[in-house]
Order: C-alpha cells, then structure tokens, then sequence
C-alpha cells in the first residue's frame, strides 16, 4: 500500500476529529459505537477502537459502507470529501 496515501487518510482523520467530526462505525455483526482510534495495518484491513476499548479488524470496504460521520459544519466539508476521497482510493489500490 502506498505509505503517503496512508498518512493521507490518517493526518485528515485526525484533522476532521480535532475540528469536532464525530466518527461512527456499525454493521450487523458490530454493534454500533463511536470509532475512538483508526490505524491502517495493509492494503485491505483498518483496525478500529470503539467507545475506547473494543477493537476490531475490518476490510476498508466495509468501513466505508457502514462508517458515518457526525458534527459536520461548512467549515469540515473540503476535508471530509479529501477524506471520503482517499479512502476510495485506498479500495481501488488494492
């Protein structure tokens, strides 16, 4: 995977939480919470921390089906469409 793209999509991540986006993550086999830490591990998988304590290993394609975001303003859009953006292009590196 492409380290830059990697440091991409987690310098907007946090970027988007440091202006007040709240991160969520649910699907039918993981209970809904609010996505406390993300780390990339390859080309196909991203680590999650829920609520601060459950861990979970996804596929990217999976977190950008059920990831939402919360707290958007005006002002968090252009990162957020980066952010959407470089996650896509993650999926079709791999």
């Amino acid at each position: 995977m492409n380290e830059e793209l990697t440091r991409a999509v987690l310098d907007i991540y946090e970027t988007l939480i440091e202006n007040g986006v709240i991160f969520y993550y649910g699907s039918e086999s993981i209970p809904t919470g609010e996505v406390t830490r993300v780390d990339i591990l390859g080309s196909e998988i991203i680590e999650i921390e829920l609520d601060g304590f459950n861990t979970y290993e996804i596929s990217i394609d999976d977190f950008i089906e059920y990831h939402s975001k919360e707290g958007a303003n005006y002002h968090t859009w252009p990162d957020i469409r980066k952010f959407d953006k470089k996650l896509c292009e993650m999926k079709n590196e791999e």
